[in-house]
């Protein structure tokens, strides 16, 4: 089973920084991405934004180059919470991008 997801966008409506009671570092925050993806022989418009998390060194790293930043996220889709239909894309590698 494959479950990895690619996404370059920028960084929208971080939460503040919270540490786990283990102390380790979590943020929250959101992915704006905008494209022309091809649909069906046709070009479409996509915007989205996409709720996410990341945990550790990352999410310090992120926090840090605050919001709007473009950069390219890679992790993987999962539930907010067991038994809540909402997914969050977990963030486990981020690259910043050049304007």
């Amino acid at each position: 089973m494959v479950n990895q997801v690619v996404l370059s966008g920028c960084t929208a409506a971080l939460s503040p920084l919270r540490r786990t009671p283990a102390g380790i570092p979590v943020l929250d925050f959101r992915i704006r991405h905008g494209s022309e993806q091809m649909e069906a022989g046709h070009a479409r418009r996509v915007e989205v934004e996409v709720e996410a998390v990341c945990v550790g060194s990352l999410a310090e790293d992120i926090a840090a180059v605050g919001q709007g930043s473009g950069a390219r996220f890679v992790g993987f889709l999962a539930q907010r919470r067991p038994g809540d239909p909402r997914i969050v894309f977990h963030v486990t590698e981020f690259e910043l991008l050049k304007d």
